[in-house]
C-alpha cells in the first residue's frame, strides 16, 4: 500500500493483504506493530485482522522481554495510535513463528485467529472514543484510560 507525504513522494506503508478494515478505516499492521515495537518490555509483534460481527477486530500478537499488563500496554498505544488502531486481542506468546522469509507467519496467525487464552481489551470493560482533538487525529490519554480503569473496580 503507497502513501502520497506533503512532499508527493510516495513511501511503501503495508501490504495490502496486511492491511486490516476496523470501522470503516483502514488500519496498517506495520503502524500498530511500529508503535507495539517502542514499548520496552516488547520484543517483538504481528498485528493482523480477525473477523468480527460486521468487519475486522485487530489482534496483537506480542511476545515480550518481561511481564506487561495489557490494560497498559493498550494505554501505551492509544496515546499513539487512532482509536480504531488500537488492538482489541492481544495475545502473549513465548515465539512468533516465521516462514521462509524469516516474517512473522501471519497467514498461519490468521488460521489460528483468536486463541482462547488471549487477552480481550472489551471483555476487560475498556472502551475507547473517538475524540476531535485540534490536529484531527483521535486520541485516548493515558489518565483517562486509568480513570476508565479506576471507575470498573469501584462498580
Amino acid at each position: 500500500m503507497l502513501v502520497k507525504d506533503e512532499k508527493g513522494e510516495y513511501r511503501i506503508v503495508d501490504r495490502v493483504k496486511d492491511s486490516i478494515r476496523r470501522r470503516g478505516e483502514n488500519v496498517s499492521s506495520a503502524e500498530v506493530e511500529r508503535e507495539l515495537l517502542e514499548h520496552p518490555a516488547v520484543r517483538e509483534a504481528a498485528v493482523i485482522g480477525v473477523r468480527a460481527e460486521i468487519d475486522q477486530e485487530v489482534l496483537a500478537t506480542v511476545v515480550v522481554d518481561e511481564p506487561v499488563d495489557p490494560e497498559e500496554l493498550i494505554a501505551f498505544l492509544a496515546e499513539r495510535l487512532p482509536y480504531f488502531a488500537v488492538p482489541r486481542y492481544l495475545d502473549f506468546v513465548d515465539v512468533i513463528e516465521r516462514n521462509v522469509a524469516l516474517r512473522p507467519d501471519k497467514n498461519l496467525l490468521r488460521e489460528r485467529g483468536v486463541r482462547p487464552e488471549a487477552w480481550d481489551r472489551e471483555t476487560a470493560g475498556i472502551k475507547l472514543r473517538r475524540e476531535q482533538l485540534t490536529t484531527g487525529k483521535s486520541r485516548n490519554s493515558r489518565k483517562e484510560l486509568e480513570e476508565n480503569r479506576d471507575a470498573r473496580k469501584l462498580v
